[in-house]
């Protein structure tokens, strides 16, 4: 085949392939649902949004320490994938979404931080063969001699002007297991073996 055949048909090629699906995800990238606190003794002494963008800007500090790129379009990088971040604020959203992920074809990784969730809506989102679930597990935050620890401290105060609390380790926390168990298995395609890794970080994870 002439060169310039082969050059057209993989143009053509790449053409349709974009035009197969309405979504940003590709072979190169994945999605994330944050499921974030709603109220209630999910916040304790803190406020509703303080603690929600506290959980938010840990969880993007750890999107932004590697795999960046000029011209990205992504919410970040984790695991040396582009990102695609969706926040779920309230309940009564979650069904709706259950329906979007399991429409779209691709693996979702749902992360719950809502500890009120309703036992029905958990017992959905286990059961959606397309979402692989990450729950909130142990930090090494209170441990503020581990390297890890001092540079997260230091990155969030350089980057958002502010000490980092609790809510602020675990969303940094939940982002780092997505990007241990993403670069471990590089892709975002197999449900059983994210999750075993999940569980294997859930009570036991330094940074």
């Amino acid at each position: 085949m002439h060169k310039g055949s082969r050059l057209i048909l993989i143009i053509i090629a790449m053409t349709f392939g974009l035009g197969l699906t309405n979504s940003p995800v590709f072979a190169h990238s994945f999605n994330v649902s944050i499921i974030l606190p709603t109220s209630g003794n999910d916040f304790g002494s803190g406020s509703e949004s303080e603690s929600v963008q506290q959980i938010m800007d840990g969880f993007m500090l750890a999107t932004k320490e590697r795999d960046s790129h000029p011209d990205e379009q992504s919410d970040g990088h984790l695991g040396g994938l582009d990102v695609y971040i969706t926040e779920i604020r309230t309940h009564g959203d979650i069904p709706d979404h259950i329906t979007r992920i399991a429409a779209q074809g691709e693996l979702d990784i749902v992360v719950v931080f809502a500890e009120n969730l309703p036992a029905m809506l958990m017992d959905t989102l286990r059961r959606e063969p397309r979402i692989v679930l990450l729950l909130p597990g142990r930090s090494p935050f209170t441990q503020t001699d581990l390297p890890g620890v001092r540079a997260f401290t230091s990155s969030y105060q350089s980057d958002y002007g502010n000490i980092p609390s609790s809510w602020s380790a675990q969303g940094y926390n939940a982002a780092r297991r997505i990007e241990t168990a993403v670069r471990q298995l590089g892709a975002v395609d197999d449900k059983a073996a994210l999750g075993t890794l999940f569980e294997e970080t859930q009570n036991s994870y330094s940074w």
